[in-house]
């Protein structure tokens, strides 16, 4: 039976494709998780059959240990029954499938009663692939995949961890004929229609895979989605307020947005360090989601707030440029004498230095939206070299 998606508000249908060792399962995982819709792994229903030798799991297992990918009739049939389940009606996280052009044609065919289908293609280097298919695990009972501090039995029910049987071969694919055979053209011959969008992440980005915002499919919860404007509206109202409460020149300069840009900067560090490790397969699932959790507060609102902040901080100070206020405050009134000069002299060179570091600010919340990274790259290239 056909699941059709009419009365589904929020449904979400997406695909994740990537080379073996790329992380799909897990990243179907937190999306399945997130979303609220089953994880549909071509893999684990095959290994599911070869494990209790059905016809179609013998057959899958002589293919997989010559080295070839299981048939398209036999893949597409599989998928096809497991989408018409009631609990895939309003939308699924798909993880293996499709994998060929063919395949491919048979999921649009698949999607015609359906909402918007999402592609999330993972990009890795191929060292890392390799990596990650000579240490990957899997449990003997249940199939999930083994977290880094599980030892010789799953953590989810007690089973032991087994080397997956396609792995080894995986391995040799990827080591002996690179990715560009390995990793099926479909992506490119796949491109993005009115019913379909095409997203490709590089493995810096993969962790905010669950969270990816499209506006034809995943939508982000309501408070992340208001939380850029509300911090925005707090910090512009902070800068304004701070910068107009005292004469002296400690609120009245740029060395308060400076130094929380320092500070900022080596969190950014600390969370893609955290993001690396993830990558790398190193870090447990509480301690991605602990990750995950801070980039989306440093992103949403920590970035918003203070580039907003240091933004009006410097618009107050161009406002003292042609009527300067007297600066108090040792030794930089000292420095100053009260010379109306040198006093618009400082608040045009720390007004400056707030407006970079306002840019900076909001680059951060801006990470990741390729539509306006591209916008800034051009706007950039247009610019004087080292004007920005």
């Amino acid at each position: 039976m056909e699941a059709h998606q009419g009365d589904c508000s929020t449904a979400i249908n997406v695909v994740i494709l990537g080379p073996p060792g790329a992380g799909k399962g897990t990243q179907a995982e937190r999306l399945s998780r997130t979303r609220k819709v089953p994880k549909i792994s071509t893999g684990d229903i095959l290994r599911e059959a070869v494990q209790e030798e059905t016809g179609v799991g013998r057959a899958a297992k002589e293919t997989m240990e010559a080295g070839n990918l299981v048939g398209d009739d036999i893949m597409i049939a599989i998928v096809q029954d497991r989408l018409g389940r009631a609990d895939a009606r309003c939308g699924f996280v798909l993880d293996g499938f499709p994998r060929t052009v063919v395949q491919a044609t048979a999921l649009d065919r698949m999607m015609s009663d359906r909402g918007p289908l999402v592609v999330l293609n993972m990009v890795v280097p191929e060292d890392v692939l390799v990596r990650r298919l000579a240490t990957r695990r899997i449990c003997r009972k249940c199939g999930a995949n083994a977290a880094p501090d599980w030892k010789a039995k799953c953590g989810k029910c007690g089973g032991a961890l087994i080397t997956r049987v396609d792995d080894g071969i995986d391995i040799v694919r990827v080591q002996d004929v690179g990715l560009r055979t390995l990793d099926d053209p479909t992506v490119l011959q796949w491109p993005a229609d009115e019913g379909r969008v095409l997203i490709s992440r590089d493995i810096k980005t993969i962790p905010n895979f669950a969270h990816e915002r499209v506006a034809t499919g995943l939508v982000m919860p309501g408070v992340l989605v208001l939380a850029p404007g509300v911090s925005m509206a707090v910090g512009a109202g902070l800068g304004v307020v701070f910068t107009g409460f005292s004469s002296h020149w400690l609120f009245n300069s740029a060395l308060p947005t400076w130094s929380v840009k320092k500070l900022g900067e080596s969190f950014d560090s600390y969370l893609k360090r955290k993001e690396r490790l993830i990558s790398e397969g190193r870090l447990s699932d509480a301690d991605e989601e602990r990750v995950r959790f801070e980039r989306d507060i440093a992103k949403r609102i920590g970035a918003p707030l203070l580039g907003a902040f240091s933004f009006a901080s410097g618009a107050v100070m161009m406002t003292n440029v042609l009527n300067p206020k007297l600066v108090t405050g040792f030794p930089i009134d000292w420095i100053l004498g009260g010379n109306p000069a040198l006093e618009s002299v400082w608040f045009f060179a720390n007004g400056m230095v707030c407006f970079k570091t306002s840019y900076d600010f909001f680059m951060i919340a801006l990470d990741g939206h390729e539509d306006v990274e591209k916008l800034v790259r051009e706007v950039k290239g247009l610019l004087p070299q080292g004007a920005v």
